[in-house]
């Protein structure tokens, strides 16, 4: 999340008018609160993989980032960027098209045949009870 400092010049221009620095220190405020603060919720800032790795300091302790390249939230625990888990609704189909090396530490709810699934060692398993 990119923040713009204050501008150091006057707030108005000699004719009275808003100064060129600060009407754009408002349009990329402006900007960033429709893009992130919307009705739909809140945007978490976005990241790949190899900036997540770069970002995984204990500085950032708290930060919460979406990984683009799997495609799921994140939270950097103690300098650890760990994957947020949730339960997600698929499809056995959908299931069956999660590519190798995105199906580790998912909860998946399969609404095709009512089950809890999840994905360990590459693996999509079904849970059973005895």
């Amino acid at each position: 999340m990119t923040i713009p400092s204050l501008p150091k010049d006057g707030f108005a221009a000699p004719k009275g008018e808003l100064n060129t620095k600060w009407r754009t220190y408002f349009e990329h405020q402006q900007d960033y609160l429709q893009r992130n603060l919307s009705q739909e919720g809140y945007k978490l800032p976005q990241q790949d993989q190899t900036n997540l790795n770069t970002l995984a300091t204990t500085a950032s302790t708290g930060a919460m980032l979406y990984n683009t390249t799997t495609k799921g939230p994140y939270v950097n625990v103690e300098g650890v960027n760990k994957n947020m888990t949730t339960l997600e609704q698929l499809t056995t189909a959908e299931i069956s098209s999660i590519p190798s090396g995105q199906r580790n530490g998912r909860f998946i709810h399969d609404t095709t045949t009512d089950e809890l699934k999840i994905g360990f060692n590459d693996t999509i398993m079904t849970v059973t009870t005895t």
